[in-house]
């Protein structure tokens, strides 16, 4: 017991070193030796110098064997402690997952916790003010953007969608069409009503500019004439068209000024 509790220089147990490699078999064995109770528990919650537990190290590895070895050991309320918990960084074992594309350990962690938990731990921001939304979109995972839309009622996933990073008050759509990931900005307009779209391309950043004005910087006409096709009024268009940004720069100024003629 006290060996299992030992750290090194840089603050991680045998567990954890083990969780990382992705040793089911050692995390197995080392749990069962602790009978389920308090050492268990603090032996589970303990953190490196970056404060991450066996759950971050076994979850940005995606190593999801290890996380069920977890899951199945501990009281309900235990494992929502460890899976809430935050980092250094204030990221928590699912933000980490999605920050590497572990598409598996996100499908497994939003079946393991209820409804209201997984809502949380989807809107937590680490230090950076991104949240899993936010980080998927900049990634370009549509893999880890379905499963999260699916988990959520539309409502849910408009909410998640409207987080913003604090910098640069970036949405994920702002995101995603600076990167030109046009399947992303596809996933996101299919995946919302006409009104919650309509209101998300006029949302701007923190210099004014909607998702409209960044593709219109990056000279990205694909991006363009996609959210040209998503809106079915006119009116809608012209009002986008119009939107300056804190320079009083419309998109058709910055088209010019970057010489983009298509």
């Amino acid at each position: 017991k006290v060996l299992l509790q030992d750290r090194d220089g840089s603050g991680r147990t045998l567990l954890m070193w083990a969780a990382q490699k992705g040793h089911t078999d050692t995390v197995k064995v080392m749990i069962s030796t602790i009978c389920a109770g308090n050492l268990q528990e603090r032996l589970l919650l303990m953190t490196d110098e970056d404060g991450q537990t066996i759950a971050h190290c076994a979850a940005y590895e995606g190593h999801t064997n290890i996380l069920e070895l977890i899951h199945d050991s501990l009281e309900p309320g235990v494992w929502d402690k460890i899976i809430r918990k935050q980092d250094s960084s204030g990221a928590t074992a699912l933000y980490l997952a999605v920050v590497n594309g572990q598409t598996h350990v996100v499908e497994q962690i939003k079946h393991w916790v209820k409804p209201d938990t997984w809502m949380e731990l989807l809107i937590i921001k680490a230090n950076t003010n991104t949240s899993c939304v936010f980080w998927a979109a900049y990634r370009n995972d549509t893999n880890i953007l379905k499963s999260i839309k699916q988990s959520l009622s539309r409502d849910q996933w408009y909410q998640a969608l409207q987080e913003r990073i604090e910098y640069s008050e970036w949405t994920a759509l702002h995101s995603a069409v600076w990167q030109g990931h046009f399947n992303v900005v596809k996933l996101i307009y299919e995946s919302l009503s006409e009104d919650q779209w309509y209101h998300l391309l006029r949302l701007g950043d923190k210099s004014g500019r909607a998702a409209l004005h960044l593709a219109a910087w990056t000279d990205d006409t694909e991006v363009v004439q996609l959210l040209r096709g998503t809106l079915h009024q006119r009116g809608d268009w012209y009002d986008l068209m119009k939107m300056t940004d804190k320079h009083g720069f419309t998109v058709l100024h910055i088209a010019v000024h970057t010489k983009n003629m298509q």
